[in-house]
């Protein structure tokens, strides 16, 4: 099974939707709406936080790229 995301609004940024269903004839539909501006759009954007990081990130200013 995929990760789990985050729903953001694509108005506002607000994390909190709701979601709506609804029938068109037999085929089932949804959409959300963003409990802070109003906002309904059957897509929204789903954020996938990152996990922390695996190793120490490299300090500014040196370049590891770079060897001597």
């Amino acid at each position: 099974m995929g990760k789990k995301g985050i729903l953001v609004c694509l108005r506002c940024g607000s994390t909190r939707l709701k979601r709506k269903t609804h029938i068109l004839g037999i085929i089932p539909g949804s959409a959300y709406i963003c409990k802070d501006c109003g906002f309904e759009s059957p897509v929204m954007f789903e954020f996938f936080p990152e996990s922390p990081p695996l190793r120490e990130e490299v300090s500014e200013g040196t370049d590891p790229s770079k060897t001597d």
